[in-house]
């Protein structure tokens, strides 16, 4: 009789032969995937304070997805969405009617994004382990947040980044016998995503855990 996990995890790969299925279909219809943009979505304004990569990466996909090509339309919604001294950098160094909106990201990453460069960031990335401290939740959030700084600093290298992810997560946890499990996944799943082989981890340790 299948278990509660088990039938979880037919569940995961159940959704996950669908997802493959349909991408098979818009390839072989020689489409590509539909992005959904509400334009009633609403985004928080950027002062300068925050985590600027984050509000970066949604904003640039936003408008990317949005207005496409109409370059002045991308500029305007952007620098509406900016206060503070994030607005006045951007006014001082730029002529919002002549610029692009990458433009507008570069100045505001010189000032307000990471200091560090992408060698800094790389480094950091593949030397961080789990902390004895920290949960597999946690560590993978870590991962995350580096992640997006580089992708920051090169989001053409970096915007595929799973294969990335998913090795440095299997080699940075602390515990062994997760670890080996993982890097298990990696080998006999490569289809998995970094977020299924985080969420696999969590519910590996939380089964493990003593009753």
């Amino acid at each position: 009789m299948s278990t509660k996990a088990d039938l979880e995890v037919m569940v995961t790969d159940l959704k996950q032969k669908l997802k493959e299925a349909e991408e098979e279909l818009q390839a072989a219809a020689g489409k590509r995937p539909v992005v959904n943009v509400s334009k009633d979505r609403k985004f928080e304004k950027f002062s300068g304070t925050g985590n600027f990569q984050i509000w970066h990466e949604d904003m640039k996909q936003y408008v990317d997805t949005r207005f496409k090509d109409k370059e002045l339309q991308k500029v305007t919604f952007v620098y509406e969405h900016l206060v503070g001294n994030a607005k006045k950098e951007v006014r001082f160094r730029l002529d919002i009617t002549k610029c692009t909106a990458d433009n507008v990201f570069q100045v505001l990453d010189s000032v307000f994004g990471t200091k560090q460069s992408t060698t800094q960031l790389l480094q950091k990335f593949y030397g961080r382990n789990q902390l004895s401290n920290e949960s597999t939740e946690d560590y993978a959030y870590i991962l995350i947040d580096i992640m997006t700084n580089l992708r920051s600093k090169e989001p053409k290298k970096y915007q595929d980044c799973e294969a990335m992810m998913k090795e440095k997560f299997a080699d940075g946890v602390n515990n062994q016998q997760l670890k080996r499990e993982l890097k298990r996944l990696n080998f006999d799943r490569p289809e998995l995503k970094f977020w299924e082989l985080r969420d696999r981890a969590i519910k590996w340790m939380d089964d493990e855990k003593p009753t």
